[in-house]
């Protein structure tokens, strides 16, 4: 069979390839444990989550690093989409924009851009100027209307996210609707949980994710599902960093 980008076999072909390459408990070990940012990073590179470290350096400041993170992110959204039938694109290009639903309300909130956005070279556009071409956060603007705090932007980005859908998606993709419901559900936990309380929650929502995929792994349904386990696994990689590089007296985790 002639596989090609654009057929739905083959975009199942890479998103299980992904899916297998994820980092395993033995990568997250390797990591938790190193208490120095650059050492943790080095550790890193030697496990799959080698693609999340390009441009990270221990030198970096916070915003530094959450720039190149988004960046990675949207670069990862942007190339499954491209894998994906051409009329379940537009959907999966948007999961493109979700990281930038906290920096959109925190501008909203205050006023006006905060500092760090002339730095970023996406947020930095959002202050009236010319959008660059960047697949999702270009259009969130003009997508999210006038919602100011993140719930209502999620709410905004969900209901754009399901303009974007095929007519057929419902066929196509008859688990979509099990995951909406699980990620919901998970979310409106987090809100309700303590500070600092929601690990459980996400390991949980990890674990089904996973058990979703493999029932949706011939379906539409499984780009998004991998698609919110990359985001958890950024998540946490993320928290890694920054633990170091914001509260560098902190112990490793255990």
């Amino acid at each position: 069979m002639n596989l090609r980008s654009g057929d739905l076999d083959y975009a199942c072909a890479r998103i299980a390839a992904r899916f297998g390459a994820r980092p395993d408990a033995a990568a997250w070990r390797r990591i938790e444990t190193v208490r120095d940012l650059a050492a943790m990073l080095d550790a890193a590179r030697a496990t799959p989550l080698r693609p999340w470290t390009a441009g990270l350096s221990a030198e970096a400041n916070p915003h530094a690093i959450e720039r190149v993170l988004r960046g990675h992110w949207r670069s990862l959204a942007g190339e499954v989409a491209t894998w994906m039938p051409r009329r379940w694109r537009p959907a999966v290009e948007w999961a493109a924009s979700a990281p930038d639903l906290p920096a959109l309300a925190a501008w909203r909130r205050g006023g006006r851009p905060p500092q760090w956005f002339a730095d970023d070279p996406v947020y930095r556009f959002w202050n009236g100027e010319a959008a660059p071409e960047t697949p999702g956060a270009a259009g969130a603007l003009a997508a999210l209307g006038p919602a100011h705090d993140v719930g209502e932007l999620m709410h905004a980005w969900r209901a754009e996210l399901l303009s974007r859908l095929p007519d057929s998606h419902a066929a196509e993709a008859p688990l979509l609707a099990k995951f909406t419901q699980l990620v919901e559900r998970s979310i409106g936990e987090m809100h309700a949980a303590p500070p600092g309380d929601g690990s459980p929650i996400m390991r949980s929502l990890r674990e089904r994710l996973e058990g979703l995929f493999r029932r949706a792994m011939l379906e539409p349904s499984a780009a998004f599902v991998y698609l919110a386990l990359a985001a958890l696994d950024l998540g946490r990689f993320r928290g890694e960093t920054m633990r170091r590089l914001v509260f560098p007296q902190l112990a490793p985790a255990q």
